[in-house]
């Protein structure tokens, strides 16, 4: 087997993950070949350390919260300039 890790890889171990609660754990059992290749895939160091950025980082509250500012901010400016604003 190559040691190789490919994009392919990367786009492929993240559908197999969602796929894994919906159908149960066993679910890959039936598949030898795609149950090996994932398990290997994801005892990468890369693949552990990606899984955890999201446990770390509070980035989405962050971009939702000024998200929600900016199209507050626009509603005001809509409603004082509605002329420069479509109809």
């Amino acid at each position: 087997m190559d040691n190789s890790y490919t994009i392919v890889d990367m786009a492929a171990r993240g559908w197999i993950d969602k796929f894994i609660p919906i159908l149960g754990d066993d679910a890959l059992k039936q598949y030898p070949n795609l149950n090996r290749w994932f398990y290997a895939i994801n005892s990468r160091p890369s693949v552990t350390q990606a899984r955890e950025i999201h446990t770390n980082s509070e980035f989405k509250s962050v971009l939702d919260d000024e998200a929600r500012k900016a199209r507050k901010a626009r509603k005001a400016r809509k409603a004082l300039y509605p002329q420069n604003y479509d109809a």
